[in-house]
Formats: C-alpha cells, structure tokens, sequence
C-alpha cells in the first residue's frame, strides 16, 4: 500500500485531535494504514530538526493576522534569554505588598529584564505588563490540548506534533470569529455561538473518520448494560 502525505496528515490530525498516539489513531480508524509504515515512510521523509523547525516557522509566519504584519501598532512581546548571544537590557524592580491575598504576607520584590521601553512606562506598569504572559500560558495550554502524543524520545517527531498541535490552533484563532455555528436551524440566521476549538477538532476527527471509516468495536464481555 503506497503511503501518501495526506496519509500522514490525515491520522496524524485524528491523533491530535482526539490527544491519542499515532498508534492508537491507526486501530481506530478502520482504513488507516499501518502505524509501522507510516512510521517507516515518516522516518525516510522526516528532514533534521533545524529545516523542520524553520518550515515549521514559515508556516506559523504565515498564519499571522496582517494588521499584525502591517506593523501599524507596537506589541509587547515575552522572549527566553537565548543560550548563545548576549543583549544589554535595563532592568526594573517592583515592590508588591501581598495584603493577605494568596494567604501570603508582607511585601515582595520582582525584577524585570525590559528593553526599548517607554520612558513614560512606570515600574507599576511593567509588573501589570508581565501578567499579561498568562496569556501566553494559556495558549500552551489549548496548544495541548489537540497535540498528539507519542512515547518516541525522536526530537524531530516530537517538534512535528507539537507544531502541527500550534497550526491547528493557530487556525482556531484565526477563523473563530468567521465560522459560526448554526445550532438546529441551518436556515435560520447566525447565533452567536463561534466556532469552538473542541468544536474544530472534532469536525477535523470526523473528517477522518469519514475518511478511513471506524473500526468495529469488539465487546469482550458476553453482559454490559447501559444506565
């Protein structure tokens, strides 16, 4: 059986979907290929991590909104201090008085690492600015939630997963707001009920599961009731 990219893209979007490994997608849809082809055919078309990693960037550059490309207004952005490399930054210290919330005491200090920072930005604001990065937080989050899993230690297969899990949600946050669901009268007007992440995972698995159709399910027990 000749293996295509489709193939691959479409168990491995049921796998994300459903959070479950390519394994268990495989015995799950009926038609799908067998998990060591597909495994041997994505090992033999996999590239390095270093070309994977800059494909996989151009693809999320390329999901980017165009007012943000445009450039017409300043974003703050949260960066890793880098392993290799140096940048001379300032730095700003706070002093936060917890007020018993949190069950925590007394005064606390926070220091900052900023750079090209309005000098009209005061050091209250900054610590507002940094919280922002929940946010962030919460993107790895969803991100999760429609990342495939694996057990394999292959660091190109687990960036690929973990890059399809963030196109997948990139492509949420792009169109949820022009997909809209109408909720048992098609005919009538628009809700407002958006599109859904859950929701766009599970139109993606059904996709597939009309793809490669289900397997049977096998009771192994002769008695089983449902309450």
């Amino acid at each position: 059986m000749r293996i295509t990219a489709e193939d691959h893209i479409a168990v491995l979007g049921y796998a994300s979907g459903n959070r479950v490994s390519m394994d268990t997608a495989c015995q799950e849809l009926k038609e799908a290929p067998s998990v060591n082809r597909l495994r041997e055919v994505l090992a033999t078309a996999l590239p390095d991590r270093a070309t994977l990693q800059r494909a996989l960037n151009r693809i999320l550059r390329s999901q980017t909104p165009r007012t943000v490309k445009k450039g017409k207004r300043s974003y703050y952005i949260a960066i890793d201090s880098p392993k290799h490399g140096e940048l001379e930054v300032h730095a700003v210290v706070v002093k936060k008085y917890s007020k018993g919330r949190y069950k925590r005491k007394g005064a606390r200090w926070f220091a900052y690492a900023v750079g090209r920072l309005s000098k009209s930005i005061e050091a209250h604001q900054v610590f507002e600015m940094y919280r922002q990065r929940f946010r962030i937080e919460t993107s790895y989050r969803q991100m999760n939630q429609v990342r495939a899993r694996t057990t394999s230690r292959n660091p190109v297969v687990r960036l690929l997963l973990v890059g399809l899990a963030f196109i997948i949600f990139n492509l949420y946050i792009t169109h949820r707001e022009r997909i809209a669901i109408c909720l048992k009268n098609p005919a009538g007007p628009v809700s407002k009920y958006w599109l859904t992440l859950c929701r766009l995972v599970r139109m993606i698995a059904h996709a597939v599961e009309k793809l490669f159709d289900l397997a049977d399910a096998v009771f192994r027990h002769a008695r089983f009731a449902f309450s």
